[in-house]
């Protein structure tokens, strides 16, 4: 069982023998990661009122206001996760009409962002009541083979710009844009979903726990059926 067509695929680049491998997304948990319950976060809809549905410990609002705000988020340090390519975002984003915070684990040296703000990490409810402040959100991390933090986010209503080359594209689909690098590639990215959020977030696609569960009890019936077969 693999979470991602990428994944599969890498296994079966290596020449690794695989019966019937299948692809079982994972999936979140939509009673906290869903989107908000009005649109009042994005900024094309930045007219609403406040947005009530934001309660958490940390006390993120909605507000009406001037920047785009891209977010991003992890789960671990670890130096893949894209600390380099937000340092470069740091130095190049034109933070007039940007603002970038970052909640999550850093590492213990080397990042010292001075315009991108940092939030320490909290419950998964922090976490997505933090996600549904955003417009769009920022995938750095590389060699994904399915991508927690990138389901949260989609889950949460945000479009995203991702590091092409692991798993992030099967996940995303048609609700955000890759990049290769961290160059002006990776500003045209952003610009681009920028430009239109809404199309990005109509496109936004989440399997359900329904789904999933379907289809690893579907596994669980073939590997019934075929457990009295000798290979």
């Amino acid at each position: 069982v693999f979470q991602s067509q990428w994944s599969m695929d890498a296994n079966l680049d290596i020449q690794l023998k695989l019966r019937n491998p299948i692809v079982a997304p994972n999936t979140i948990n939509p009673t906290i990661f869903h989107p908000p319950s009005d649109s009042g976060n994005h900024s094309e809809s930045n007219n609403n009122n406040d947005n009530d549905h934001h309660n958490s410990s940390n006390d993120f609002t909605t507000r009406k206001r001037e920047r785009i705000r891209i977010v991003a988020s992890s789960h671990s340090n670890n130096p893949r996760k894209g600390f380099d390519t937000m340092l470069w975002l740091d130095q190049n984003l034109n933070f007039n009409t940007y603002e970038f915070v970052y909640m999550g684990g850093i590492p213990a040296k080397g990042f010292e962002p001075r315009n991108i703000q940092l939030l320490k990490s909290g419950t998964s409810q922090d976490l997505a009541d933090f996600l549904r402040t955003g417009d769009l959100y920022l995938a750095p991390s590389r060699g994904e083979p399915a991508s927690n933090a990138v389901m949260e986010a989609l889950a949460c209503g945000l479009p995203v710009v991702y590091q092409e080359g692991s798993s992030h594209g099967d996940l995303v689909r048609d609700a955000g844009r890759g990049f290769a690098a961290a160059d002006n590639g990776l500003l045209t990215a952003i610009d681009g979903v920028a430009r239109d959020l809404g199309t990005y977030v109509r496109a936004i696609e989440v399997p359900s726990i329904e789904a999933v569960s379907k289809t690893y009890l579907a596994l669980m019936r073939w590997c019934f059926h075929m457990k009295g077969l000798v290979f």
